[in-house]
C-alpha cells in the first residue's frame, strides 16, 4: 500500500503530534494507523509536514500547493476561521482550493492549501533552524555551517533545493561530539564557548578539545549539542537526566514528564527550586509499572517503543498494555524502567516469587529452603547482581525423595493442616512422609509434597476428656466437644472452686497458624464454668485445648510497675490423640 492509495484522507503530520494522538483523535486503534502507513519506519518519529494516511474514509483530494502550506481540518473548524487564524483572505483561500465545492461543508480530516503562508520548521534536534536569505543555497549553507547538501536535505523532508524561498526556515544538523566523557549540553540563545566554560567551571581550552567536531570555537548555534568534560550528571535510576534550558520550571518539568514537583525535588538533594540554572543536569523521576508478568527494561537512548516491541518480539500493543504508567507511548525517555510483558518461566514442582526491594539470591535461597545454584539453573539468563523489582523467578523447591503414597501440588491457601484434613491423615504422618520440609509452617504454592497413604476420615463431630495438670484442682475435671462439620467447640470444667484475687478461667483453642483462641469461661453453676468458641472454619486447625487459670485484668500490676504473672494451665489436651 502507497501514500496515494490510502483507504482514507492524506493528513499532514503538525507540531506535536504523534501516531497514538492521532489515533486518538480519529477515532481509529494505534495498529490501524499503523499498518496503513507502512512507509513510515518508525512510528514514534514523525516530522512535522510529513504526509500519512489516516484510513477512515477519505474527505477529499490533497489539492497542490505552491508557495503555501498544507492544513489539515479540525473539528469546529470553517473557512472564514481557518482564513481569520492564518491572516489571509476567505476569497484567496476558496479560491486556492478549488476542490472544495461547497465552501460552506467542509470535513474533519479535509487537507486544504493556506496560499501564502510559509510551512512550519521542522524539528531539529542536535541542529539549529536557520531563516533563508537573499543569495542562499544549499551548497553555500553546507559550507558555511561545516556539514553537507545530503545532511540538510535528510533533516528537511520534502525540501525543494531549486525553490528555497526568502523567510523559509529550515534545519541546520550539526555534528554530534563523539564519546563524552562528561555531560551532553544543548547551546542556547547567547551562548559563547567562553560563557559555557565559565558557567560550568572547566578551562575554555578542555570545552574546545572535547568538542573536535566545532571547527570554528567561535561559531556555534542555539540546539546544538556539545560536551562539557569532567561533569557528571547525577544518579537517576528509573529516572531520565534533563538539562535545565531557559525558561524551565519544576512546575512545566513535572507536567512534561509525567511526574511531581515534590518527586523532582526528592531526586535532586539541594536543589533551589526557585533558581534553577541553565545547563543544569538534574533528575526527573519517571512513574514506574505497578508490576510486571515479564521482565523490566531500562530505556537506553535511540529507544522507542515500537523499536522496542520488536527487539523482544512482542506486539505494540501488548508493551503499551503492560506500561499503563507511560502516558503517551510516543514519549519515552532514556533511564525510564519498563515492563516487557512475557509468559511466566515454567516451574514444575517450586514457585513463582515476585522480586522485591532487597531481594538477592542469597536471602530468597535461605527463605524458600533451596541454594542459590539452584535458582539460577531454573532460571537461564539470570543476572544474580542484577535483579529487578517486579521480575519473576522460579525458585526451585526440595522433593519428596520417595513416597509410599501420592504426590500432590500445593496450591494457593494451603497448610499442611488443610492438607492432612483433605486426604484423611495426620499433620504428624504428613510431616514424616515430607522430610525435605524444613518449616512444616511454610509450603508454597507449586512445591510438591507426599501424600502418605490414608487413615479412615477424622469424625465430624468428637468429645473427649483434658488431662489434669499437677495444678488442677483436686476433684476436678474439663470436657471439651468440637464439632467440625459446624465449626464450634466448647469447654466445660466442672468442680472448681470460685477464683481467687482478680482471677479467672481461661478456655484456649492452640492453632496450628496465628494466635491462639481465647475466652473468659463463665460460671453455669456451682463449680461449673463453661465456654463457646465459633462457629468458625479455622477449627480444622485447632491442635490442642487448654483450660488456665489467669488474671482477668492486669491494670493494678501496670499502675504499680509490677509484670503480669502467667497464667496456670489445670488442663489440656492434644486433639490428634482425642479425634481418632
Amino acid at each position: 500500500m502507497s501514500i496515494q492509495n490510502c483507504p482514507g484522507f492524506i493528513y499532514t503530520v503538525q507540531r506535536g503530534d504523534t501516531m497514538f494522538r492521532l489515533a486518538q483523535r480519529f477515532g481509529i486503534t494505534l495498529e490501524q494507523l499503523i499498518a496503513a502507513n507502512p512507509q513510515v519506519t518508525d512510528p514514534n518519529r514523525l516530522t512535522i509536514g510529513q504526509q500519512l494516511c489516516i484510513p477512515t474514509g477519505a474527505p477529499g483530494p490533497v489539492p497542490p500547493c505552491p508557495n503555501g502550506t498544507l492544513y489539515t481540518v479540525r473539528q469546529g473548524d470553517t473557512m472564514f476561521l481557518i482564513a481569520q487564524r492564518f491572516n489571509v483572505s476567505l476569497n484567496a483561500l476558496i479560491a486556492a482550493n478549488p476542490q472544495v465545492a461547497d465552501p460552506n461543508r467542509i470535513q474533519v480530516g479535509q487537507v486544504l492549501c493556506i496560499p501564502g503562508v510559509m510551512p512550519p520548521p521542522p524539528e531539529c534536534v542536535g541542529g539549529f533552524i536557520y531563516t533563508i536569505r537573499p543569495g542562499d543555497t544549499l551548497f553555500l549553507l553546507a559550507q558555511r555551517f561545516n556539514t553537507t547538501v545530503e545532511a540538510i536535505m535528510a533533516a528537511n523532508p520534502g525540501i525543494n533545493p531549486q525553490n528555497l524561498q526568502i523567510g523559509q526556515r529550515i534545519c541546520i544538523p550539526q555534528p554530534s561530539p563523539g564519546p563524552c566523557t562528561g555531560q551532553l549540553y544543548t547551546v542556547r540563545p547567547g551562548d559563547t564557548l567562553f560563557l559555557i566554560a565559565q558557567r560550568f567551571g572547566v578551562s575554555l581550552q578542555a570545552l574546545i578539545a572535547a568538542n573536535p567536531q566545532i571547527s570554528d570555537p567561535n561559531l556555534i548555534f542555539p540546539g546544538q549539542v556539545i560536551c562539557i568534560p569532567g561533569v557528571q550528571p547525577p544518579q537517576c535510576v528509573g529516572g531520565t537526566i534533563h538539562i535545565i534550558q531557559a525558561g524551565d520550571t519544576l512546575f512545566n518539568l513535572a507536567a512534561f514528564y509525567g511526574t511531581t514537583v515534590n518527586a523532582i525535588i526528592a531526586a535532586n538533594p539541594g536543589i533551589d527550586p526557585q533558581n534553577l540554572q541553565v545547563g543544569q543536569a538534574i533528575c526527573i523521576p519517571l512513574p514506574q509499572p505497578a508490576q510486571c508478568t515479564g521482565q523490566l527494561y531500562t530505556v537506553v537512548t535511540g529507544d522507542t517503543m515500537a523499536s522496542i516491541a520488536a527487539r523482544f518480539g512482542v506486539s505494540l500493543a501488548a508493551l503499551i498494555a503492560a506500561n499503563p504508567q507511560i502516558a503517551d507511548p510516543a514519549r519515552i525517555f532514556p533511564g525510564q524502567i519498563i515492563c516487557i510483558p512475557a509468559e511466566a518461566p515454567q516451574c514444575i514442582g517450586g514457585t513463582i516469587h515476585i522480586v522485591r526491594p532487597g531481594d538477592t539470591l542469597f536471602n530468597l535461597a535461605a527463605f524458600y529452603g533451596t541454594t542459590v545454584n539452584a535458582i539460577i539453573a531454573a532460571n537461564p539468563g539470570i543476572d544474580p547482581q542484577n535483579l529487578r523489582i517486579g521480575q519473576r523467578l522460579c525458585i526451585p523447591l526440595p522433593q519428596p525423595a520417595q513416597c509410599s503414597g501420592q504426590l500432590y501440588t500445593v496450591q494457593p491457601g494451603d497448610s499442611l493442616f488443610t492438607i492432612a484434613n483433605r486426604f484423611g491423615v495426620t499433620v504428624e504422618m504428613l510431616i514424616a512422609a515430607n522430610p525435605q520440609i524444613a518449616d512444616p509452617a511454610r509450603i508454597f504454592p507449586g512445591q510438591i509434597i507426599c501424600i502418605p497413604r490414608s487413615m479412615p476420615t477424622p469424625v465430624d463431630r468428637c468429645s473427649f476428656e483434658l488431662d489434669a495438670h499437677a495444678d488442677a484442682p483436686k476433684g476436678a475435671t474439663a470436657m471439651a466437644t468440637l464439632d467440625f462439620g459446624k465449626g464450634t467447640a466448647t469447654v466445660k470444667a466442672s468442680g472448681m472452686p470460685r477464683p481467687q484475687h482478680g482471677r479467672s478461667y481461661v478456655a484456649s483453642l492452640v492453632m496450628m497458624h496465628g494466635e491462639p483462641e481465647r475466652m473468659t469461661m463463665m460460671r453455669t453453676g456451682s463449680g461449673e464454668y463453661a465456654a463457646m468458641f465459633g462457629p468458625s472454619h479455622k477449627l480444622h486447625e485447632c491442635m490442642r485445648v487448654l483450660v488456665s487459670e489467669e488474671y482477668e485484668r492486669y491494670d493494678k500490676y501496670e499502675q504499680s510497675g509490677g509484670e503480669y504473672p502467667s497464667g496456670r494451665v489445670l488442663f489440656s489436651a492434644n486433639v490428634q490423640d482425642k479425634c481418632k
